[in-house]
């Protein structure tokens, strides 16, 4: 999968948590930008994602996934392996 694709369908599942559509998604969006993403959010956020492309996080990968860019890396990295 291509991170282009990644970032779309990452953006979807934040929207999704989010209830915002995608184009509201920012690029830079965290825990420390984005005031609605608190902890269970963040669960949610993982909970989502790992749902949608049929992975499952380690704990370190959970830890470095604190963003959007960062989440898109994890993913990326984990589908081209």
């Amino acid at each position: 999968m291509k991170t282009d694709e990644i970032s779309r369908a990452v953006d979807v599942a934040l929207a999704s948590v989010f209830n915002i559509s995608t184009t509201e998604v920012p690029h830079d969006m965290s825990h420390e930008t984005y005031e609605k993403w608190d902890s269970a959010a963040y669960l949610m956020v993982i909970f989502t994602v790992e749902e949608q492309f049929d992975v499952q996080f380690s704990t370190e990968e959970v830890e470095r996934a604190m963003g959007r860019q960062e989440l898109i890396s994890e993913l990326s990295t984990r589908l081209s392996s």
